[in-house]
């Protein structure tokens, strides 16, 4: 027996208890119990569908039918059920809403071997996707994700990677931010609704929010990366010119001591001169190092701007640009890099 089908056989094994399940302490009118018997016997139909379909691997079949059990019995094995038919189909968000759902809404008969089941299916889920924990400054304040109504917070949604609308509305009152959010992340954002009807005003922090709290900070790494990276490139770029200058004041001095201070001596060729020999060679040395130094402040420059671009606090703006200008004076044998532009 597959995984899928292990998991799907145990959630039936309980179905009886949760999709069934009616109020106790109501008294309801005959028609609202046929109703309600109606719709737990529909939901248990659909659902033994879709173990059916999930065992032959029909994952969307299954689905579907999970979807109009759950528009009958939004219960815990029906959700549990639907998320594991999600995390097939690799529909990671939906999955996670899901089994975070059936694990708010266990109840005495739930076996802990299906609980462990479905905590461990959640954390594959949000392995994939941002979770974002909402909270708002009026108790009475609606949700929104994308336009779409997630509930009242505090509550937790979760969001594919990418930029995202978080917004609360409490009548005429409302307030928007919008903000980036990186898989497998968990970040805390705190709306603060305006006091007075028809307006907005923007929540404290960042875009982010508090920040993702896995770790509770930024993530600092890649710019730290290359600010080493560039630090390191340009310690080598100085390095190598301070070998190409010394390789040149080495040549001189040995052109110094040739009879034709020019060097023509060597050019008409003396085979017999070694003087020569290590004159060409310093001076073939010295190129090389020049150019791999340029190369060094080259990348240095470039890590530098990666880092500017990386650092998580830095600013997003259309119109911040930035160019840079390399330049070479054969006459002083000196390498300039200059930057210019907006920040």
């Amino acid at each position: 027996m597959s995984r899928s089908q292990h998991h799907l056989a145990t959630l039936a094994a309980i179905i009886a208890c949760s999709v069934s399940a009616v109020p106790l302490f109501a008294q309801p009118s005959q028609s609202a119990v046929g109703s309600t018997d109606n719709s737990s016997d529909r939901a248990r139909v659909l659902f033994k569908q879709a173990e059916s379909a999930f065992g032959d691997n029909k994952f969307l079949q299954a689905r579907t039918l999970l979807l109009e059990a759950w528009s009958l019995s939004p219960s815990y094995d029906v959700a549990a059920a639907l998320g594991e038919a999600e995390l097939e189909l690799k529909m990671y968000r939906d999955a996670a809403e899901h089994f975070d759902f059936a694990l708010k809404h266990t109840s005495p008969t739930s076996s802990q071997e299906g609980i462990e089941t479905v905590k461990r299916d959640l954390r594959r889920a949000k392995a994939d996707v941002a979770e974002v924990r909402i909270t708002v400054n009026d108790a009475a304040a609606t949700v929104f994700v994308d336009g779409k109504a997630a509930g009242v917070a505090p509550l937790s949604a979760f969001v594919e990677p990418g930029e995202h609308v978080i917004e609360a509305r409490i009548g005429d009152r409302f307030v928007k931010k919008s903000a980036t959010f990186q898989r497998g992340a968990t970040y805390d954002v705190a709306l603060v609704a305006p006091s007075r009807p028809g307006g907005s005003v923007p929540s404290p922090g960042s875009g982010l929010g508090d920040g993702p709290t896995h770790g509770d900070e930024p993530n600092y790494v890649p710019p730290a990366v290359t600010a080493v990276a560039g630090g390191a490139l340009l310690i080598a770029g100085v390095a190598m010119i301070v070998v190409s200058t010394s390789k040149d004041s080495k040549k001189s001095n040995l052109l110094d001591g040739l009879a034709a201070k020019n060097g023509t001596e060597c050019a008409a060729g003396n085979p017999t001169s070694d003087k020569c020999k290590e004159i060409h060679d310093l001076s073939h040395s010295a190129a090389t190092f020049k150019n791999l130094a340029i190369g060094s402040f080259v990348g240095a420059a470039a890590a530098g701007v990666a880092t500017y671009f990386l650092w998580p606090d830095a600013k997003k703006s259309d119109e911040r640009a930035i160019t840079l200008v390399p330049s070479y004076s054969a006459i002083d044998r000196t390498f300039q890099i200059g930057a210019m532009g907006r920040f």
